[in-house]
């Protein structure tokens, strides 16, 4: 054995001693390995930063035992990826929360900065884990019993989630734009569900457990939960498919069975009302047997029930709400009950399997788009007790081919059968006083018109694109025509407008392009812009000196105007009125002494034959069916011995005049 001097010894000792230390602090300083699965029992709330200082930004998974507050769900949001004091997303990788054996205290610190967020007992707060991106799977603690708006907001990791069974409430937007959550549970304790609580989640699956009994649940209301994907009900931890409603329950809650795979449900004879949504979106539904006390049937209480072919309506039902039965596509056939006094707005939006109706005796009102979109219906009887036909009632029926309005109806509504292509009889009451906006616009087979003599307005494009009309005689007491009123009714040859109109609306006749001829009636005042614009077959017209506004473009692109008589003295002001008019070609007949005037005046005088004529300066031009002719004038006064193409002036046997148009 080699023999070391005394300095040698020291030095190796040293050297020895040196490598060690180095040794252990490279230990030290080794760094923690990522993904830690980490479960700390907390003795005390507001602990949990302490516990973890060194490795929080490590741990992948964490379980909590124990009580814990604000400070502690402030350094969870951190390694969630969660939003930090200073706005910015933390560089935390935790997915895994488990909390299942913890409970939430108030105290600590707030886990936003700068706002009062702080924890409450048993309360998953206001945007607790808003923005923690990295949170795949959480269970929450057992006593939860609400969670807060927002508080999971932008949670885009989570895939599922059980909520505890004592949650009653979910605040607005709690879940919104969890946009990997695809399956959620909750229990039939959850009571009221917030705005847009689950907005923007990718749900494939909801499962909703009724503990105890099934009238208790069904009694009560039960919030939306706004998803349109499936929902599994289960009772008692069985799935429900076939439901009998206990004997006791006289009222089914809102929401009861939305979304659900139910194929048959049966209904008690105590069931007085049905709630809103409460069967909204079965669509396995097939049939259904309504009780015979039932007297309403709630807001969208079977729409979208897809399945459902038919329906038997109970004598006891009074009502039926908005959109009850909307898009059951499948629906062919609906016996009416004979007590139904009103139909909800959308009640049968959409059923396009439906052929026929008889509607019942006891109806009297019929809301807003109630069969819009019947695409398939034909045929529809109306009682004689209904007052009018309210808005978009039966809009878009296309298969609709001729409609016999009851006695009784004094209104037809806006876009009442808008669209209905296939309609080419209408029968209107004389009881009708006026006819809405868009109400028969679009029905392109309608070919005539008989208007009673009670109509006193019809409303803007209320027979646009009736491209199959040849004649309208408006009766006399018709003071008003609404905007585009008979616009692109492109057949129509012959019109006869009332002598009680004061004003033609903007674009009333446009693009009619195939009236001939033309005689405004005594008393109109104005002519609204593009009136009678792209008439392009119009050869005459007669504009009376009532009128003292003649709009733009009024008569654009008449261009085989031949021949125009009007009344005023003294010309009056117009601008764009005949755009496009020949003025080469057509002639101007003006009052006697006044062709020098019309010469020097604006627009006028672009006119190329001025012609003087002698007008009647008669007002009356309606006659008596009884009454003869006794002599006959032309525009300028000259008497006619028979008639002579263009405007006549007629005297009948009662004192009467009638301008007369020959052809």
């Amino acid at each position: 054995m080699m023999n070391l001097s005394p300095l040698k010894t020291l030095f190796l000792t040293t050297v020895f001693m040196l490598f060690g230390f180095l040794a252990i602090q490279a230990q030290v300083f080794i760094y923690p390995p990522k993904g830690l699965n980490i479960e700390i029992k907390l003795d005390e709330a507001g602990t949990l930063p302490d516990r973890i200082e060194h490795i929080k930004d490590d741990i992948s998974e964490l379980k909590i035992i124990g009580e814990i507050n604000g400070t502690d769900l402030d350094v969870i949001r951190e390694m969630a990826g969660g939003i930090n004091q200073i706005g910015h997303h933390t560089d935390g990788i935790l997915s895994v929360l488990d909390l299942s054996e913890a409970r939430i205290v108030k105290g600590g610190n707030y886990w936003l900065f700068g706002n009062n967020y702080s924890t409450s007992k048993d309360k998953i707060g206001y945007c607790l884990f808003d923005g923690c991106s990295g949170l795949t799977s959480i269970t929450l603690p057992p006593l939860v019993t609400e969670i807060g708006e927002s508080a999971f907001c932008g949670c885009s990791g989570l895939t599922s989630l059980t909520l505890p069974s004592r949650v009653t409430k979910i605040g607005n937007s709690a879940f919104s734009y969890c946009s990997g959550l695809t399956s959620l549970t909750l229990s039939s304790g959850v009571a009221e569900i917030g705005n847009d609580a689950f907005a923007g989640c990718g749900f494939k699956e909801v499962s909703i457990y009724i503990n105890g009994d099934l009238e208790t649940y069904l009694a009560k209301d039960h919030p939306n939960i706004g998803v349109e994907c499936g929902i599994k009900y289960y009772l008692n931890d069985k799935e429900i498919k076939d439901v009998v409603i206990p004997s006791n329950v006289t009222s089914l809650g809102c929401y009861a069975f939305q979304n659900s795979s139910l194929n048959s449900i049966t209904l008690p004879s105590s069931l007085a009302s049905i709630g809103d949504c409460a069967f909204k979106n079965c669509s396995s539904l097939a049939s259904i047997n309504f009780s015979s006390g039932l007297t309403s049937i709630g807001r969208l209480a079977f729409y979208g029930c897809s399945g459902l072919t038919s329906l038997t309506l109970p004598s006891s039902l009074t009502s039926v709400g908005d959109g009850a039965f909307e898009n059951c596509n499948s629906l062919a056939s609906i016996n009416f009950s004979s007590g139904l006094t009103s139909i909800g707005e959308s009640a049968f939006y959409g059923c396009r399997g439906l052929t026929s109706l008889t509607l019942p005796s006891s109806l009297t009102s019929i809301g807003r788009s109630a069969f819009e979109n019947c695409s398939g219906l034909t045929n529809v009887v109306l009682p004689s007790s209904l007052g009018s036909i309210g808005d978009f009632v039966f809009s878009k029926c296309i298969g609709l081919t001729s409609i016999n309005l009851p006695s009784g109806v004094i209104k037809i509504g806006n876009s009442a059968f808008y669209g209905c292509s296939g309609l080419t009889n209408v029968t209107l009451p004389s009881s009708l006083n006026s006819i809405g906006s868009h109400a028969f616009e679009g029905c392109s087979g309608l070919a005539s018109l008989t208007f009673p003599s009670s109509l006193i307005s019809i409303g803007s494009s209320a027979f646009s694109s009736c491209s199959s009309l040849t004649s309208l005689i408006l009766p006399s007491g018709l003071n008003s025509i609404g905007s585009s009123a008979f616009s692109e009714c492109k057949k129509l040859t012959s019109l006869t407008l009332s002598p009680s109109l004061t004003s033609i609306a903007d674009y009333a006749f446009s693009g009619c392009s195939n009236i001939a001829s033309l005689i405004l009636p005594l008393g109109v005042t104005k002519i609204g812009d593009y009136a009678f614009s792209d008439c392009s077959r119009l050869t005459s017209l007669t504009i009376p000196s009532s009128v003292t506004s003649l709009g733009d473009y009024a008569f654009k692109n008449c261009s085989s105007l031949q021949s125009i008589y009007v009344s005023w003295s003294i010309p009056i002001s117009v601008g764009k009125t005949f755009y496009a008019v020949d003025k080469s070609k057509c002639t101007l007949y003006v009052p006697l002494g006044t062709e020098q005037d019309y010469f020097l005046a604006d627009v006028w005088g672009n006119f190329w034959n001025i012609i003087e004529y002698n007008p009647t300066g008669i007002d009356k031009v309606t006659t008596s069916t009884d009454a003869k002719e006794l002599s006959r004038y032309s525009v300028n006064g000259q008497r006619l011995s028979a008639p002579t193409k263009g405007l006549n002036i007629v005297k009948y046997s009662d004192g009467s005049v009638k301008k007369v148009v020959v052809q």
